[in-house]
């Protein structure tokens, strides 16, 4: 977890290029332990950085997967994570549209596990300024 931390801490400090490498650390080891619990906290947070690159149909697809995961394990998103993450993406929602936004998250909601940690293993190894 420690490493979606400093993932995170990279990510509001800007520092997107350290960001994405934490992140990819933490998805490679939440994989191999086979970590759902985690790996939907981390999917939303890697969201979140998608929304702040601009990248607003890949913070939909990543937080759909999230939703599904969540569901799978019986473990929603707490009603403060919840308004959190909807004023964290309400910008890229305009941006993009809420019909791209809700088709972007259906897409995400087609995920498998593996699937999906394959999706934000991709985000993190994109570059940061395509």
């Amino acid at each position: 977890m420690s490493q979606n931390n400093l993932g995170n801490a990279a990510r509001e400090l800007g520092d997107f290029t350290a960001a994405r490498k934490h992140y990819a650390s933490s998805l490679e080891a939440y994989s191999v332990y086979d970590d759902h619990w985690d790996l939907a906290f981390l999917l939303e947070d890697i969201a979140v950085m998608a929304a702040m690159t601009g990248q607003g149909r890949t913070a939909f697809e990543l937080l759909g997967a999230a939703d599904v995961m969540r569901e799978e394990i019986k473990s929603p998103r707490n009603p403060t994570l919840e308004e959190e993450l909807s004023e964290k993406l309400s910008a890229v929602r305009q941006e993009i549209g809420e019909q791209q936004a809700e088709a972007a998250q259906h897409r995400g909601r087609q995920h498998s596990i593996t699937s999906a940690s394959r999706r934000g293993l991709q985000f993190t190894r994109d570059d940061v300024t395509a």
